[in-house]
């Protein structure tokens, strides 16, 4: 989750970026994912990038969402990404949004 807001009629906007197994020729600003950080978050140790480009937005909760733990059914987090990380995601999105060509694509 990158950022929520509130709309118009109240609901909880939630944006998302995607994360690819596929290298992105595409995006400049992609961020690779280190093994360690995807260890600690519990994901495949296949490389992985996150697009910039692209954010995904659905209302909260979102009718496809799946809890993270068989074990409880209310935990939906896979963990925090180190600050600068989060910090290049957060420049490639801004970086394709003064370029317009951050892409937003409803997951309704």
């Amino acid at each position: 989750m990158v950022m929520t807001m509130t709309d118009e009629d109240g609901d909880r906007r939630v944006y998302v970026v995607p994360i690819t197994h596929t290298p992105p020729d595409d995006d400049p600003h992609a961020v690779a994912l280190p093994l360690k950080v995807k260890q600690r978050l519990g994901l495949d140790d296949q490389p992985s990038w996150i697009v910039t480009r692209e954010l995904n937005w659905f209302v909260w909760p979102g009718y496809d969402l799946r809890p993270v733990r068989r074990d409880r059914s209310d935990v939906f987090a896979w963990g925090m990404l180190p600050v600068e990380i989060f910090e290049a995601v957060r420049s490639g999105i801004g970086r394709h949004r003064r370029d317009r060509t951050l892409k937003l694509t409803p997951r309704l």
